[in-house]
């Protein structure tokens, strides 16, 4: 879509070019994911007083500095947030905290290389985890072509996409690159005893650095999703690409003195729900390229649609308090939790066979079966503890569900959990119609 069509009383190219101080084309196109957001936000400026604009953008970018200021500011934007909501605001840790972790939000590379430094000696951690991923992605593809309710030219699309899933996986070589990383933040200004003045230039140049990937993408082999001493995993869709970074396989969750059940349980799921986002409804969306496939036959996905409101309907039913889940905002994480499991666990089931020592139906000195055991380690994963009014206002509207539900819902949709147990038919835990993507 054309800039200049998105809304035309923003001149979208001079705003570019005065930020990032260079001219671009005037035929760039870009890709908007939401367009019903802007067509709203359009429609939304059209009619808004002027005067309540104006104090709308002024107040929000003094308020995204708040943080940055002194004690006093501060605490007025802490006290608001606490009030607002029900629980102590971030900021209010140690500022030895928060400093620790502006850097590695504003200098990534380096943070990232000096973390990769001291880990990267455990490169066998790195090839454990490309093997699940491989092994993984293979399982994906037998179960796509299992399906019925798919045709064969958006099947075939689909397997391609799995196949050409790119893995980025501990860490790239790049990054121990010194001076390659010194060049990324040559144009920096960093000042001494200039807290909030460096602030905003490392603000500028990020922005500037993200807006300059419009007509210069990003090299191929210089991509990168995450701070690699992040303990989170993604994926992205306009790259088609999962992110395992290195500081997530540390113990607890990845340990390879742990066993194979713990490892497939834990970390194994964490790559199922990654590489279950591309066909989440969002994902399913794009191709293999990480392009929005325009001319995609909705009516081939009538089936799939109606998968999708089974698993909104499963998470609508629970409540936090007297309040219900919201199962349409969380769906694509259900979906990548629930499958994502299934895919954990038949690499899992996969892995003992091959194994010389697997008694899979003794119990162990706990009385708990090996199988029993994979979804003990995945719940135990998932503990989580938080405030109640945290839970009602931010986790009720947030895109994953609260832990309690993202571990009831996967294992109620599970046929091999409720066969582990030996669940009775229709238990809560075993309902008779699950529900199931693959």
């Amino acid at each position: 879509m054309a800039l200049y069509f998105l809304y035309q009383k923003i001149h979208w190219i001079d705003i570019i070019e005065a930020i990032i101080e260079k001219p671009i084309s005037s035929h760039l196109e870009v890709e908007v994911y939401h367009q019903g957001y802007f067509q709203s936000i359009c429609h939304l400026l059209d009619n808004m007083d002027q005067n309540t604009f104006s104090n709308f953008v002024i107040w929000r970018s003094i308020s995204s500095y708040l943080p940055f200021m002194s004690t006093s500011l501060r605490k007025l934007k802490d006290d608001f947030t606490t009030a607002i909501n029900g629980y102590p605001a971030a900021s209010g840790q140690p500022r030895w905290k928060l400093c620790a972790k502006w850097a590695d939000d504003y200098f990534g590379l380096v943070t990232s290389s000096l973390f990769v430094k001291v880990n990267s000696k455990k490169f066998e951690k790195i090839q454990k985890v490309k093997s699940m991923v491989n092994q993984m992605k293979t399982i994906l593809i037998a179960k796509i072509q299992q399906l019925n309710w798919l045709d064969s030219n958006l099947k075939e699309e689909m397997i391609s996409k799995i196949r050409r899933t790119s893995s980025m996986i501990g860490y790239p070589e790049w990054i121990l690159d010194d001076a390659w990383i010194s060049k990324k933040y040559s144009e920096v200004n960093v000042k001494h005893y200039r807290f909030f003045e460096n602030i905003m230039n490392l603000k500028m140049f990020n922005f500037k650095a993200k807006l300059t990937t419009a007509e210069q993408p990003i090299p191929a082999d210089q991509r990168w999703l995450i701070n690699l001493d992040s303990n989170n995993a993604l994926y992205y869709r306009a790259w088609n690409a999962i992110a395992i970074p290195l500081g997530l396989l540390q113990p607890p969750l990845f340990d390879l003195k742990s066993t194979n059940i713990a490892i497939y349980a834990t970390l194994g799921t964490v790559i199922g729900h990654e590489l279950m986002h591309s066909l989440d409804p969002e994902g399913i969306q794009y191709n293999q390229c990480g392009n929005i496939m325009s001319r995609i036959d909705q009516n081939l996905l009538k089936d799939y649609y109606g998968k999708l409101k089974c698993f909104t309907d499963q998470y609508s039913s629970y409540k936090v308090g007297e309040k219900h889940m919201n199962g349409e905002l969380t769906i694509t994480e259900n979906i990548a939790d629930s499958e994502g499991l299934k895919l954990a666990y038949e690499a899992f089931h996969m892995d003992i066979n091959h194994s010389d020592n697997c008694y899979c139906d003794i119990a162990d000195g706990d009385n708990f079966t090996p199988k029993q055991l994979f979804f003990i380690y995945y719940a135990q994963s998932m503990c989580r503890t938080s405030l109640s009014n945290y839970t009602l206002k931010f986790e009720m509207a947030e895109l994953h569900s609260p832990t309690v539900f993202r571990v009831i819902g996967s294992l109620s949709n599970s046929n091999e959990f409720s066969d582990a147990f030996h669940c009775r038919s229709n238990d809560p835990m075993n309902p008779t119609d699950k529900c199931l993507l693959l």
